[in-house]
């Protein structure tokens, strides 16, 4: 199991939507998630 960053879902790997960013491998349940998470660190600067 795996965690989405954006909204703190757990969720199968194999299900998850996978970005590696700044060396890291993330997971988001959704895409919706994974922009807005991508979104946040760029406005944040972590990205």
């Amino acid at each position: 199991m795996v965690q989405d960053p954006h909204c703190g879902t757990y969720l199968p790997m194999n299900e998850a939507i996978h970005v590696r960013s700044r060396g890291e491998d993330l997971y988001f349940c959704s895409k919706e998630c994974r922009d807005a998470y991508l979104i946040s660190a760029r406005e944040n600067g972590k990205d």
